[in-house]
């Protein structure tokens, strides 16, 4: 969460800044940029308030488990959202190619929310592999094995 803050906070910053010294499709670029991190910048403080509030030692092993199958789904769910941002952004750069169409709004934002939308894309997927790499941790415990999972008891 702390990353997903730091960078909605640097193209928030960056974005107010530089949208009032530029002009066009890039004036709309930064405008875009800092209006998409606002929801960024309130996703990672509710995630990392979540987080902090948390008990470290609260969970047991199996609820342990449970919460990070949760979060790979979630991760793979908002994976998907992300590749819909990426097209969508491309989507508002054909709309600029229209002879009618406010070209230099729809060229910025499309090229900030493609943008946006692989950041979060390479976020979500790095994180999804995290917490997948966790799952192995667990296997000495509950007996994970290809043919299933089952609970193991170490005397």
């Amino acid at each position: 969460m702390y990353l997903l803050g730091g960078w909605a906070v640097a193209n928030i910053g960056l974005g107010l800044t530089l949208r009032s010294r530029t002009t066009g499709a890039l004036r709309r670029f930064h405008e875009m940029n800092a209006i998409w991190n606002t929801v960024n910048l309130g996703i990672a403080g509710i995630g990392l308030v979540s987080v902090l509030r948390q008990e470290p030692g609260a969970l047991g092993a199996f609820e342990s488990l449970q919460e990070n199958f949760g979060l790979q789904k979630v991760l793979l769910f908002n994976a998907g959202l992300d590749v819909g941002y990426i097209a969508g952004g491309l989507y508002l750069l054909e709309r600029a190619r229209r002879p009618e169409a406010d070209n230099d709004r729809l060229r910025g934002y499309g090229r900030s929310v493609a943008l946006q939308g692989g950041f979060l894309l390479a976020f979500d997927l790095v994180n999804y592999f995290i917490a997948a790499g966790r799952t192995e941790a667990y296997a000495p415990l509950l007996g994970v094995t290809a043919d299933g999972l089952g609970l193991t008891l170490t005397f």
